[in-house]
């Protein structure tokens, strides 16, 4: 069964392997080879989803951290270090990461920032502005003594 399984992490792997590390310090047990086909198979449905022509465009080098106090991913796009942390091994949290890792670093950081001032922008074109932000704004009755 383990054979097949790594025999079928390599077939579905792409041609360049990503790094997969795992910190594991209270030896948790989970499946290691069932955890790098969940990485590769996510890679290549991402890869599909958005038409990209090699899945290696969402590689990443990645760090599975098990023994968490917390459940999260991270990212660092200036050290392109990416982890997730899962207090115990937990298939589809794994998955949901890998997945949300994979679309996150299609964007680009100069992409994403344009993509937030547009909102930004949005925003402010419709909301209405607080007259506390107005110049000449009427003291409250607060602070004028008033009551």
């Amino acid at each position: 069964m383990h054979l097949a399984i790594l025999c079928l992490t390599f077939a579905l792997a792409p041609r360049v392997h990503a790094q997969f590390r795992v910190e594991n310090p209270h030896h948790l047990d989970f499946p290691q080879e069932r955890a790098q086909l969940i990485i590769n198979s996510a890679r290549q449905v991402v890869a599909e989803e958005f038409h990209l022509q090699d899945a290696r465009d969402v590689e990443f080098p990645l760090t599975l951290v098990l023994g968490s106090a917390d459940e999260y991913y991270d990212e660092n796009e200036n050290t392109k270090a990416y982890a997730i942390h899962l207090r115990k091994w937990d298939e589809v949290k794994f998955a949901v990461s890998v997945v949300r890792l994979s679309v996150h670093r299609l964007i680009t950081k100069d992409r994403r920032d344009k993509m937030l001032a547009r909102v930004l922008n949005r925003v402010n074109r419709v909301s209405p502005v607080d007259v506390s932000q107005l110049p000449g704004k009427p003291e409250s009755a607060e602070s004028s003594g008033a009551k």
